[in-house]
């Protein structure tokens, strides 16, 4: 699996959103028009990204590749949200490896569909439609990187504001807040 069309952003579109978020991303949603907008939005943030289509092929790419974070449609079929993040969970807790924050992505917005994202295993949770902000917002607790620095060199770095005509400001870190 390769990275569809999250080419590397200059610090004109960074400007755009303020943020450089420098995230390798993968991308579990069936939806080819919500692919489209997350591809767009992850590219305008400074992402990488890999878009899978449902929770099986989102469990063969964490086995191929490293990424930051994934963003994890609920409902898919195949396998769905639920059931992938259940399964990333055991192999991680099987082989050891850290757990990669996975933020859940539904068209459900009621306080118990988000419950029920959180007690699957998943951090984060954002209900669609998500505009570009909120995407940032949602993904901004696990990793953004200042501009020109490689993701992943950095772990746990801060925001870093270019919203002044593309001059950096300091990096302000943010910690991750378990839900």
């Amino acid at each position: 699996l390769e990275a569809q069309s999250c080419d590397e952003v200059g610090d004109e579109e960074v400007a755009e959103t303020g943020y450089r978020l420098g995230l390798r991303v993968l991308v579990a949603e069936d939806n080819p028009v919500n692919q489209v907008v997350a591809e767009e939005y992850l590219n305008n943030l400074g992402c990488t990204c890999v878009v899978t289509e449902n929770g099986v092929q989102a469990l063969a790419a964490l086995g191929e590749q490293d990424f930051d974070v994934v963003l994890m449609d609920c409902q898919m079929p195949e396998m769905d949200g639920y059931s992938a993040t259940a399964a990333i969970r055991v192999r991680e807790a099987q082989s050891g490896r850290s757990a990669i924050p996975i933020v859940a992505v539904t068209a459900n917005a009621f306080d118990a569909d988000r419950q029920r994202c959180l007690s699957a295993g998943m951090n984060g949770y954002i209900s669609k439609p998500y505009s570009e902000e909120q995407l940032a917002a949602a993904l901004s607790p696990y990793m953004l990187v200042s501009v020109g620095t490689d993701a992943a060199s950095v772990r746990g770095g801060g925001v870093q504001s270019v919203a002044n005509g593309g001059t950096a400001a300091p990096v302000v870190r943010i910690p991750s807040i378990p839900i």
